[in-house]
């Protein structure tokens, strides 16, 4: 079975499909109010408070005592529903959320810095298949890394 390929040529995640937002008459729909008993409409949408985000790259860091080379700047996304942002990243099966950008993005950072220490690190034969994947994806972003302590 061929791996297919994002814009970057990374493969996707084989079970993941790639999310679409409602159309506008969907969306026109699901938030159409309810009526109760009372009359009034109890019914809260989260789609109402949902704000799209922006994309921002992620190179080199250094975080929990390493620094992180990667082979390639990520092009990463940072979304906001309510007051959580949330960044998202389907090849390493890595959802970030917090309440501010700065704390997302250290969120990701530590993500990744726990994928390298604890997959990328080990044998195969020490290793679960689905944690093989994670340290053959986390081996083709990270170039290496280098310890402070």
């Amino acid at each position: 079975m061929r791996e297919q390929m994002d814009a970057h040529g990374i493969p996707t995640h084989p079970y993941y499909s790639d999310y679409s937002p409602p159309l506008a008459d969907q969306k026109a729909n699901w938030a159409k109010p309810q009526s109760t008993a009372g009359g009034k409409d109890n019914r809260v949408s989260t789609w109402d408070n949902y704000i799209s985000g922006y994309t921002f790259i992620l190179s080199d860091f250094i975080v929990d005592g390493c620094k992180f080379y990667l082979k390639e700047p990520l092009s990463l996304r940072i979304d906001r529903s309510d007051d959580i942002f949330v960044i998202e990243y389907k090849y390493l099966d890595i959802i970030a959320c917090e309440f501010s950008e700065e704390e997302t993005e250290l969120a990701f950072k530590e993500y990744l810095a726990f994928i390298w220490h604890r997959y990328a690190q080990k044998k195969d034969e020490q290793l679960h298949r689905h944690a093989q994947v994670l340290k053959n994806h986390i081996k083709k972003i990270v170039r290496k890394v280098e310890n402070f302590d």
